[in-house]
């Protein structure tokens, strides 16, 4: 025989007046959000089936997951990569995560393509670095290749890329007073490789060094 419950507390959090304690047949459930009490037009004495608790359980679990998600986004853009490992840290289930990341991405709070670009803007800006560097980093952040290419190829072409490189390599070149010019010139040459800079980028500036 099928019998359903009675919501016998709804009580408001004192800590946080958006936030509710809800009790089922005089036990705790589930401390929920002004948002689920509307959503579901939960209220004292009304009657609950066990499948209505489950899915209001797992709507309120669910929109802990996105809270938090857009807490870290509104921190800083996230590729959906880092934004899935840290929410993996917080031992939020994979379902959910995967649930709240391709809602984020449908609503337009995550994007790839938009993160890949903040991100070479930034680079340049502030630590400049060469496209092969970039390349690798946001393979890392887990974008996608395609993704990677156009990003490079829109905002970083080979023109830019030896801009920066010439801004670079007269900033290092200053340290380097007092060595000879053979061992000056590779020493910057060492420099530029390691900042992911591409040897066709690194030709064009080193034969310019005075």
């Amino acid at each position: 025989m099928y019998l359903s419950m009675k919501i016998t507390s709804l009580t408001q959090q004192k800590n946080n007046p958006h936030r509710y304690n809800l009790e089922v047949d005089g036990e705790f459930k589930k401390g929920i959000s002004d948002t689920m009490v509307l959503e579901f037009g939960l209220r004292e004495g009304k009657e609950i089936s066990k499948e209505e608790l489950r899915k209001v359980i797992t709507s309120e679990d669910q929109n802990k997951v996105k809270d938090k998600a857009l807490e870290l986004l509104g921190r800083r853009l996230h590729s959906r990569r880092e934004l899935e490992i840290k929410l993996e840290k917080k031992d939020y289930p994979e379902e959910q995560i995967e649930r709240t990341l391709d809602k984020l991405e449908k609503e337009g709070y995550l994007d790839n393509l938009e993160f890949a670009k903040e991100l070479v803007k930034l680079r340049q800006e502030r630590s400049p670095k060469g496209s092969i560097y970039l390349k690798k980093e946001l393979y890392q952040k887990g974008i996608p290749e395609e993704v990677i290419e156009k990003v490079i190829a829109e905002e970083y072409p080979l023109a830019r890329e030896i801009e920066i490189a010439e801004i670079v390599l007269k900033k290092k070149a200053k340290s380097l007073r007092g060595l000879d010019f053979k061992e000056k010139r590779e020493k910057l040459k060492q420099f530029l490789i390691q900042r992911g800079f591409q040897f066709e980028v690194i030709g064009e500036v080193m034969n310019n060094l005075e």
